[in-house]
């Protein structure tokens, strides 16, 4: 939830686009070489899955 700038009161849905999530998710496998990262990435456009389903593809990561 992103606060609306012209309505202090309100809250408004915000989402990272497509592109910079896939962005996000590959310079994160170049700097860690982790291919979890980039397996996201691949998940992501094969199926275009809201970011929480394609984020189960990283509990190996978050397990440590």
């Amino acid at each position: 939830m992103k606060r609306d700038p012209t309505e202090p009161n309100r809250s408004r849905f915000y989402d990272s686009s497509l592109s910079n999530r896939l962005s996000l998710l590959m310079e994160w496998y170049v700097v860690t070489d982790d291919a979890a990262f980039s397996d996201a990435a691949v998940l992501l456009v094969e199926r275009r899955r809201e970011p929480s389903e394609v984020g189960s593809g990283l509990a190996p990561l978050r397990e440590g």
